[in-house]
């Protein structure tokens, strides 16, 4: 059984204190600062932009990629990369984006704002630009 509580107001600590009074022995209890996951209109943005890079690159280079290859590329640039072993074998993993804070998904995404204006020439739409291609 897993229960989460963003603490709010009282009556919400309340119930987590009550949660915490009710659980069994061998429950752990984790308190942290609470991040929101990345927003909807982020990743809405996020892939427009794929999108808008991989048809500037095939334009200007002839190069084709998909959305999804973009998207990989710049995690592998911009996302730090953990070193998992398992069973005396270690490899590289990259993060996934559906687990960064609204936050660190802002910073990968200035990051890649960067890129494009500096190794590609090309400016990329901003929040709120519903009128781009």
């Amino acid at each position: 059984m897993k229960r989460k509580f963003i603490i709010r107001n009282d009556s919400v600590r309340d119930r987590a204190i009550a949660a915490v009074r009710e659980a069994p022995e061998g429950m752990a209890v984790e308190i942290k600062k609470h991040r929101a996951n990345r927003t909807n209109p982020q990743n809405s943005l996020h892939w427009k932009r794929m999108d808008i890079i991989r048809m500037h690159i095939a334009d200007s280079t002839g190069q084709i990629f998909s959305p999804e290859e973009m998207h990989d590329f710049f995690k592998r640039k911009f996302l730090p990369v953990r070193l998992v072993e398992v069973a005396g074998e270690t490899e590289k993993v990259t993060p996934t984006t559906t687990k960064l804070d609204t936050k660190k998904m802002a910073e990968f995404m200035d990051a890649i704002d960067r890129y494009c204006i500096d190794r590609l020439n090309l400016y990329l739409p901003m929040p709120g630009m519903e009128d781009v291609a």
